[in-house]
């Protein structure tokens, strides 16, 4: 309940009919009739170009998303051979040649060099490079003689092989007491 102070409205008219509205306005006016009539006709149009738009977009969707769907999944590329026990295994190796190396196709000249035991500190031509296994890439004219030292404590092995031509050479020093 309002208050004392409170001012009191008149209760508002209920919304009218646009069908009351337009004939109400069709007795003042003709003109103002059929501008309003003009209007009434036009408000639904635009709705129904919209609503059609909508679902013919929605349908596109749709069917574009079955598509994906559909495709055939890629098959995972096939999982890299891994070699046991080294660091590096040729590709396409020639196999152990009757000295011992494996040899592949390389950019350049690199040595992979295996110890066992594994551990022992590598040299190749009088350059440390590392406990095995080692990947050492040289630059060496073909033909040029390289040699490998393997050392754990007092125990040594050494080898010698030739600089080729974009070939990877893999060697194994097996150190003895």
């Amino acid at each position: 309940m309002p208050g004392p102070d409170a001012e009191l409205l008149p209760p508002s008219p209920p919304p009218e009919d646009p069908t009351r509205r337009l004939a109400r306005a069709a007795g003042r006016s003709p003109e103002v009739a059929a501008l309003l009539s003009a209007g009434a006709g036009r408000e639904r149009r635009p709705r129904r170009r919209a609503l059609a738009i909508g679902a013919a977009a929605l349908a596109i969707a749709l069917v574009g998303a079955g598509a994906l769907a559909r495709r055939a999944p890629k098959a995972p590329p096939a999982p890299e051979r891994i070699w046991a026990g080294t660091l590096l295994s040729p590709v396409g190796a020639s196999g152990a040649s009757g000295d011992g190396e494996r040899t592949a196709p390389f950019s350049g000249f690199a040595l992979q060099i295996e110890t066992e035991p594994a551990g022992a500190v590598v040299e190749v031509d009088g350059v440390v490079r590392g406990e095995s296994p080692v990947f050492a890439g040289l630059d060496c004219a073909p033909g040029a003689r390289v040699v490998v030292r393997a050392r754990s404590g007092a125990v040594a092995s050494e080898r010698a092989t030739t600089c080729r031509k974009d070939t990877l050479v893999g060697l194994t020093l097996r150190l003895r007491r």
